[in-house]
Order: structure tokens, then C-alpha cells, then sequence
């Protein structure tokens, strides 16, 4: 047995029960994994008590009159010097992207883990979960009777970000250095960046902004997406924005010069 977070552990060590069971296999809830040894309890546990005792960030139960600790979810039972307690088989990435999941061909009473005991474990919300990959899983760890390690069953999802709103213009924008004429003039109308245009003429296009799709991890968190923004308004006043067909489009009512 391996080493734990003290603060989500069961009182009880090694010295305190009894194994009824392989711990080096995933105990399951329905049955006693341990008995309790009476005379050296904690003091957290009264032997004498008729209520179960939960410790539920644990995943164990215990009963001080029946004299057994049952396990409340399927794990690997973990112990220190400070205590017990059943780590899930599932286990999820720092990002929360992926679940992970251990398999085993049994159990720690020697019965075989269906794929639907297994699909129980998960944690309740958890999104994504390829199916396939986990009855797969299971088949393999049953196949070739030995622990399948780490397989990915769930997968989440990144928000697809907003697209901001942005000005297609209607003109070329870039400009050149111009043509030099034989006299050494230089007409500036030639390098760009200065267009005339006349009344009712299409200069650009407003491509609205669009909303973005929120996300989620592995354990049905809801991840936002970026906000959308507009495109910061810097026309003049003699502007108009109108609405053609569905695109919005900008007309001038007057001769003028973007």
C-alpha cells in the first residue's frame, strides 16, 4: 500500500484491521474489505458505538458494532502512518483535458469488474468519456489477466474563441514609393493611402463580431470563451453605416476622401 494525503484519511493504520481481502487489487463497495481489531482502536472510533462512522473523503465506512470497514467507492486502498483511505482508479490531468483510468481483471475478492462497475466509478458529471476506449480497456485487462495502466477514456474540450469584428475595405490599402517622372516629379496619388471616391460608392464592409463557444474539462467544468469585440469605430462623421442583402456596408453621401 502506498502513501497519501493525511487530510482526507480514515484514522485507522494496519495496526487497527485485518485484510478480508487482496489490497493489492481494487476493493469495491457490498462487502467488508477489513475487520476491525477491537482493542486498539483510535480514539475516533469507540468500539462500543452502534453508528457507522463515514469518512467520505475517504471512500470508507466504518462499524464499531459489527466490528468491519467497508469501502464506499471502487479504488486502491492507500495507507501512512496516519491513516486509510480508497483512491479512485480514475485520475485527470492538470488542465483537466483527460481522464486516465487503471483496469484490472479483478478484484480484490478475486470477481471479475464489469465495464458498466467501472463506467460507476467515474466521477458524476464527468464529459467526454470515449466509451469504446474503456470496454476495450476492460477487455484487454480480462484477455491478458494483468492491470491495463493509464488509459485515456475521457477527453474535453477548449472553447472555440469569438472572432472580433473587423473593416474589409473595398480599396487596396498598401502603398508603393511611386513612379519618378522625367521632370523629377512624383504623382502621390500613385503610392497609395489616398483615394477618392463618390457618393453611394462601397468603401468597406463591417464584418460583425461573432460569439464564441464555450468549452468544458473532464469534470463537466464549463470552460468560457474569449469575448468578442467589435471593431473600434473610427470613421468620420459623414459615414453612414446601411444594410445590404446581409452584409452591413458604408456608403458616403458626400464626395469625400477616407
Amino acid at each position: 500500500m502506498a502513501t497519501g494525503n493525511e487530510e482526507t484519511l480514515c484514522p485507522l493504520t494496519k495496526e487497527h484491521i485485518s485484510p478480508l481481502c487482496d489490497f493489492d487489487l481494487p476493493v469495491v463497495p457490498g462487502h467488508p474489505i477489513a475487520k476491525l481489531n477491537q482493542d486498539q482502536l483510535p480514539d475516533e472510533i469507540p468500539p462500543d458505538s452502534n453508528k457507522k462512522i463515514s469518512y467520505q473523503e475517504a471512500n470508507l465506512e466504518c462499524d464499531p458494532k459489527a466490528a468491519t470497514v467497508m469501502a464506499t467507492a471502487v479504488g486502491m486502498l492507500e495507507a501512512t502512518a496516519k491513516g486509510i483511505r480508497v483512491v479512485p482508479l480514475w485520475s485527470t490531468s492538470d488542465n483537466g483535458q483527460t481522464l486516465t483510468m487503471d483496469f484490472f481483471p479483478k478484484d480484490c475478492f478475486g470477481k471479475t469488474i464489469s465495464d458498466d462497475q467501472y463506467r460507476a466509478t467515474l466521477p458524476e458529471g464527468c464529459r467526454g468519456v470515449d466509451n469504446d476506449a474503456l470496454d476495450d480497456a476492460v477487455a484487454k485487462a480480462q484477455k491478458e489477466d494483468a492491470p491495463v495502466k493509464a488509459v485515456e477514456i475521457a477527453k474535453g474540450q477548449q472553447p472555440l474563441n469569438g472572432r472580433d469584428g473587423e473593416i474589409q475595405l473595398k480599396f487596396r490599402k498598401d502603398s508603393s514609393v511611386g513612379e519618378v517622372k522625367k521632370d523629377g516629379t512624383v504623382d502621390f496619388r500613385e503610392r497609395g493611402g489616398t483615394f477618392c471616391v463618390g457618393e453611394g460608392d462601397e468603401i468597406a464592409t463591417l464584418i460583425p463580431p461573432t460569439n464564441g463557444v464555450p468549452g468544458f474539462d473532464v469534470l463537466g467544468n464549463e470552460i468560457p470563451a474569449e469575448t468578442d469585440n467589435p471593431r473600434p469605430s473610427r470613421q468620420a462623421t459623414t459615414l453612414q453605416p446601411r444594410t445590404v442583402t446581409e452584409e452591413p456596408l458604408f456608403s458616403l453621401p458626400q464626395l469625400q476622401a477616407w
